[in-house]
């Protein structure tokens, strides 16, 4: 069968779009105005189960005190965090499609705990993300999970408990906290986490024993933030006498922590703060490498001396072949008045320096 295409027909043309933008600049500011529009921010009344293992006890408590002052996350981190609550949802969906069932989803915890016949609480509060269950778990097994989407690096270097309790970013040691919280909400002492790599789509779970040590000192944590909120409330004059010491600095947590500018001031910044984890991901690499590249070019050009030394042109060592070649090339001496003649307009290039950030005496 032969199909007749008509070559004289005259495409209709593109709509005009009403706008000094192009198009695609124009899709990606209705995206994020769209996002700006959802960035909201919220009273806090209780200690968070996800906060409650933060680095920083004064984070706590500027949360409990000064919640309306925080800075409003930029729209790139609330592009993070809707993304992380879409992957939660693709995760749900994956799980049941290969028979595992789900219960309790999204379920309040308040955490109240007793001592002595009497009920304490710690003002700590939550949303459990899901109990799985799987036929060959076995009868009536339900295991207390939390559901994270991760990208690839992290996913990666994540293969166990201790992974997360020792890994270099904050917000993954904090995970474990929060899920303690529950099973101790919850009188258990087993759950797990769900992860997923959110390229590959790959999952895993990693399963958790609770460990009273950490479970008492997030306690503790808790009584202090509660101590300290108290104090601020009763004398909001004050709060900078009540409040904890700020933890050492470290430009990838304070940085990045909405109430900096209150606790922070005198940090000078008039560099732009951004979210790229990308990007970040990268030069987390590239520092990595760094030492073995070092290493790599000092003992290349060793080699590379030992081989010249050797007054050969072609020789084999081992299972490799050596050639030591003279590369020509043109030297010129031009005098500088003639130089000068051909000289073009000053002009610049663009570099890029990377270093550790450090906070300015």
């Amino acid at each position: 069968m032969t199909i007749a295409i008509d070559k004289t027909r005259v495409p209709a043309p593109a709509p005009a779009v009403n706008t000094d933008l192009s198009l695609s600049e124009l899709f990606v500011d209705i995206i994020r105005d769209s996002i700006a529009q959802h960035i909201k921010i919220y009273p806090q009344n209780s200690i968070w189960a996800s906060q409650v293992g933060h680095p920083c006890l004064r984070r706590n408590e500027y949360a409990l005190t000064r919640w309306q002052d925080q800075l409003p996350v930029s729209v790139d981190l609330q592009e993070i965090f809707d993304e992380g609550n879409y992957q939660e949802e693709i995760i749900t969906k994956k799980l049941m499609k290969h028979g595992f069932e789900m219960r309790r989803s999204q379920q309040p915890l308040f955490e109240t705990v007793k001592r002595n016949g009497k009920k304490l609480r710690y003002g700590i509060s939550g949303r459990l993300d899901t109990e799985i269950h799987h036929p060959k778990f076995g009868e009536n097994v339900w295991i207390t999970a939390e559901i994270k989407g991760l990208e690839p690096r992290t996913f990666e270097s994540i293969n166990n408990l201790s992974d997360m309790i020792h890994h270099k970013r904050y917000y993954v040691r904090m995970y474990p906290a929060q899920l303690m919280m529950y099973l101790y909400q919850m009188n258990k002492d087993t759950g797990a986490f769900v992860l997923k790599n959110k390229v590959s789509g790959k999952l895993k779970l990693i399963p958790i024993v609770i460990d009273y040590d950490t479970v008492e000192q997030l306690l503790k944590n808790a009584e202090r933030i509660n101590e300290v909120v108290a104090k601020i409330e009763e004398s909001p004059e004050k709060a900078d006498k009540y409040l904890d010491d700020r933890m050492e600095y470290d430009e990838f947590t304070c940085g990045g922590c909405t109430y900096r500018h209150i606790c922070l001031p005198d940090v000078d910044r008039n560099a732009t703060l951004i979210d790229d984890q990308e990007l970040l991901e990268q030069i987390e690499k590239r520092e990595e490498l760094k030492p073995v590249f070092k290493a790599y070019e000092e003992v290349d050009e060793a080699v590379k001396e030992l081989c010249k030394k050797k007054g050969m042109d072609l020789f084999v060592l081992g299972d490799f072949t050596v050639k030591v070649a003279k590369a020509p090339f043109a030297k010129y001496d031009i005098p500088e008045n003639v130089k000068s003649k051909y000289k073009l307009a000053d002009g610049s290039k663009t570099t890029v320096t990377i270093k550790p950030f450090t906070k300015e005496k």
